[in-house]
């Protein structure tokens, strides 16, 4: 995570982590459900969720700020 000078870049930062994240997630429970691997799919897809609540909670944060 990039050094942040002002609390708006730190969210900024998180934010786009988070989205990352997601995207990684998302991709990887793909890979997990092609494979066979239901556990490991199931275990991603709450992994999303946890990170979707981070995200918008974050962009939620950043949306009043303005």
């Amino acid at each position: 995570m990039p050094q942040a000078k002002r609390p708006r870049e730190l969210l900024e930062a998180v934010l786009k982590a988070e989205e990352n994240a997601l995207l990684g997630y998302k991709t990887r429970a793909e890979q997990a459900a092609a494979y066979g691997d239901k556990g490991l799919a199931t275990h991603l897809e709450t992994m999303i969720e946890d990170e979707t609540s981070h995200f918008e909670e974050t962009a939620k944060i950043l949306k009043g700020w303005e």
